[in-house]
């Protein structure tokens, strides 16, 4: 889904760029969405993609088993990688991708997509701006409904080989939100349980998370037992903002705006707690193709930084594999307490 749908749709929306072929083992597959895109070439592996079609960069979109070869591969070909996450295994992979583009010259950045998101940009901009005084505390949440949710429901999904399963595939979009406000940060504590045996394969169904970062603390809610809603509360000394994939308001104006408009606290008020994440305030605004657009910035020397810059990249990653090994270990232990081994 990642690469046929959001990373080719993103790049389609962009000036200039061409897609030039589709890799994918299951070649039928990779016909059907070449076809439907009007993709010109397909071929089973990036291996015989690079020897017969020439490239600036490629979108990594496999499982990450296959990330560091398929990174190295390309930067060795002399292209440039955005990569998805989690973006490598281990921090020793990351560390010789790291030689090898000071080697080869090559350009890296991670897709953290969702810092390109309008509610999000809004609030860095409202914080840059001191409109709700200094940051001291990041509360993120992130609710799914693990039956429909795509990789939780499939047992036999690559994310569940993962140390943490589906939830180390997805802690890295609210740590690395939290990065934006908080910059560097570390694990400090998980608490997680079982409350039902309906996706056995799932480590377990409710998980919070604190991490620390140099201005205060980061508490990450994640459920599977829930309709699915996503965002984050930016707590500042003065205000605090409520952000979500289309805005970033300050509840406390609302508040004020209640007594004198009812129908459009109504509005909002639908709007902030509504557990529906499809709508978007702004039409044709894809923060993919924003980030696919700053990274040609980026290669041509128009920007000084890849979007995701080496050290948020490392610090999202180290923090995943610590909370996925972390839930591996809280796995075992929950495992023996139900069997009475302890």
């Amino acid at each position: 889904m990642a690469g046929g749908e959001l990373h080719l749709n993103a790049y389609r929306q962009v000036p200039g760029v061409e897609v030039m072929a589709l890799c994918d083992p299951d070649l039928d597959k990779a016909r059907s969405v070449a076809g439907q895109k009007g993709v010109p070439y397909v071929c089973s592996s990036l291996d015989e993609a690079l020897d017969t079609q020439p490239a600036d960069i490629v979108s990594v979109c496999s499982p990450p088993s296959s990330h560091f070869r398929l990174c190295r591969l390309a930067l060795e070909h002399g292209c440039h990688v955005l990569m998805e996450k989690p973006i490598f295994q281990t921090l020793d992979e990351a560390g010789r991708i790291r030689d090898i583009i000071d080697r080869t010259g090559g350009k890296f950045s991670a897709v953290h997509n969702a810092k390109y998101q309008y509610g999000l940009q809004q609030a860095l901009k409202l914080v840059k701006e001191k409109a709700i005084g200094e940051i001291r505390q990041i509360h993120a949440v992130r609710m799914i409904d693990g039956g429909q949710d795509r990789l939780a429901v499939d047992p036999s999904s690559w994310c569940h080989t993962l140390p943490g399963g589906r939830w180390e595939e997805l802690i890295a979009h609210p740590i690395y939100k939290a990065y934006q406000f908080m910059g560097p940060m570390r694990f400090v504590h998980l608490g997680m349980k079982r409350t039902h045996d309906r996706w056995p394969w799932l480590p377990a169904d409710e998980l919070e998370i604190v991490l620390e970062g140099g201005r205060g603390y980061v508490s990450i809610k994640l459920s599977a037992n829930a309709d699915n809603y996503n965002f984050i509360v930016v707590y500042g000394s003065k205000k605090y903002l409520y952000v979500d994939s289309d805005m970033a308001i300050d509840p406390l104006s609302i508040a004020g705006l209640v007594r004198s408009r009812p129908p459009l606290h109504k509005l909002l008020r639908d709007r902030l707690f509504s557990a529906s994440t499809s709508r978007t305030i702004l039409s044709g605004h894809d923060p993919h193709a924003a980030l696919i657009k700053d990274f040609i910035a980026y290669i041509h020397g128009r920007r000084a930084e890849p979007p995701v810059n080496w050290q948020e990249a490392i610090n999202t990653l180290e923090l995943g594999l610590q909370i996925g090994n972390e839930i591996q270990r809280h796995k075992s232990v929950l495992a023996d307490v139900k069997e009475g081994r302890t």
